[in-house]
């Protein structure tokens, strides 16, 4: 049964309609809930009920309503190929983890204890409609939700994947990833740091491990790609039993749980908003996920907050970009960069951790870095094919401008 106030076809409107209840999502529906939005919120999402699928992770994200769900911290993190590593660490900007589950079951609880606002699950939404002055969500049960606002985080038509000729201007790989959360026999982890990148030497794309030690016999373990397209796991899996061969020593371990995902790397711009629109994107959809990293979790916190103050201050919507031109130029130069030079990056990186100072790196990696940080990430790079990359991504976005 719906509570009073929430609305859907034939009845009074909703005010804000919030298609898929993923991320983006509640984020912003939360967001919405604790500056004092008053207005009539729905949330719908297709899955029947929310299970743990995966961890986000941030480094120590601006204040946002999952603190509490920050299940752990880390204030080392290390990148490493062959015999060499990298370590840095910061005390005021940790790197920090939230269990899906977690923010799934707090969002909810939320959203149920506001009286003008509902998560309601197992709808499947076939179309989200513009209409000038009112938005209309489409379920596939024929009910027909208006709005005055939507914001939509469903996909839409994915590009052609795995064009790898260095003259083709956009890149369009992907981050395929399986991670595999494992208990050891015997103490095999350091918990004090987070494995952020142990490169595999490669030719065609890039391929690294990535552990989370939750203890010294606890971890997720994932194997990750960089890639034109999607890789099979049990290629993923075949990663995973040699890294986990070589940590446990011939040490027993056991797989409790595991997540299997694959996330855009896409130079293409994120969709404009145009003023006075009804229906906008949210997610992955406009450009939430770093291209070049995979990380959303803080930049779909600053959107949400920016968003809510303005509805709730009862003012129009305005244009709040995922990421700065700065910050697409930059993600666009390493993608193309990478696309050319895949068998280059694992010593990339170990030179950006070992030149670039760990605040600065941070700051960057999280899309908060001064023209000062950016300028350190750039000298840290291979200048000249940096500048090339950078000219060719300025003359194609001016032509599609």
């Amino acid at each position: 049964m719906r509570p009073q106030g929430v609305v859907s076809d034939g009845e009074a409107p909703v005010d804000v309609a919030i298609v898929g209840g993923g991320l983006a999502g509640l984020s912003l529906a939360c967001h919405l809930l604790s500056q004092g939005f008053a207005g009539r919120l729905l949330v719908l999402e297709g899955r029947k009920s929310y299970v743990h699928d995966r961890f986000w992770c941030s480094w120590s994200a601006p204040d946002h309503p999952f603190r509490e769900c920050v299940t752990a911290t880390w204030r080392q993190w290390r990148v490493g190929h062959g015999g060499a590593e990298r370590i840095q660490a910061s005390d005021g900007q940790p790197y920090q983890c939230i269990p899906s589950g977690l923010l799934y079951a707090e969002a909810a609880r939320r959203i149920k204890a506001a009286a003008n606002a509902e998560l309601r699950l197992d709808c499947q939404v076939v179309a989200v409609d513009d209409h000038g002055d009112h938005a209309e969500v489409a379920l596939a049960d024929g009910t027909r939700v208006r709005a005055a606002m939507a914001f939509d985080s469903r996909l839409p038509s994915p590009h052609p994947r795995g064009a790898a000729a260095p003259d083709v201007p956009e890149v369009d790989w992907v981050q395929d990833f399986l991670g595999w959360r494992v208990r050891t026999e015997r103490p095999v982890f350091d918990p004090q740091t987070v494995t952020l990148m142990q490169f595999a030497s490669r030719r065609d794309d890039v391929r690294f491990v990535y552990v989370l030690p939750f203890s010294a016999t606890e971890a997720l373990v994932e194997a990750t790609a960089f890639a034109p397209g999607a890789v099979a796991e049990a290629d993923h899996a075949t990663a995973l039993r040699a890294h986990m061969g070589d940590l446990s020593r011939g040490g027993d371990y056991v797989v409790v749980d595991q997540e299997r995902g694959c996330v855009p790397m896409s130079t293409r711009r994120a969709p404009t908003v145009r003023p006075g629109a009804r229906v906008v994107p949210i997610g992955t959809a406009a450009g939430m996920v770093k291209a070049s990293t995979g990380y959303s979790f803080e930049a779909v916190q600053r959107w949400s907050a920016a968003v809510a103050s303005e509805l709730v201050a009862g003012r129009a919507l305005s244009h709040h970009p995922a990421r700065s031109f700065r910050s697409s130029c930059m993600d666009r130069m390493f993608l193309a960069f990478m696309r050319r030079h895949p068998e280059r990056m694992p010593s990339l990186f170990l030179r950006l951790f070992e030149r670039v100072p760990a605040e600065a790196m941070v700051r960057f990696l999280s899309d908060r870095a001064s023209l000062r940080d950016v300028t350190n990430v750039v000298m840290a790079m291979p200048v000249l094919p940096m500048l090339v990359e950078a000219a060719r991504s300025l003359r194609l976005w001016a032509r599609s401008a």
